[in-house]
């Protein structure tokens, strides 16, 4: 079977490989196995996707309050009627 490099960071491997040792395992076993669970569809994409495309953390509720503060502006007449609708509106 051929093996490819897919130029990943060195620090980050060595702390992975550091994590997979202190289970028992190596980086090799762990990604055989994680391909066959794939290949096997024991994981879902949904499972996958969450692994490959973490999703955004949420901005904190008091972070958007006031965001559009003196940005946005709405006439004093907003709800007045049109002018091109007041034929319709009589």
């Amino acid at each position: 079977m051929e093996t490819k490099n897919y130029g990943i960071d060195l620090d980050l491997e060595s702390r992975v490989q550091d994590v997979l040792n202190s289970m028992g395992t190596d980086i090799n076993t762990f990604n055989k196995n994680v391909l066959e669970k794939v290949a096997t569809q024991e994981i879902s994409a949904n499972e996958i996707n969450k692994i490959i495309r973490p999703q955004k953390a949420k901005r904190p509720f008091e972070e958007l309050i006031g965001k559009y503060k003196g940005k946005i502006w709405i006439s004093d007449d907003f709800n007045a009627p049109l002018e091109c609708m007041k034929e319709y509106m009589e």
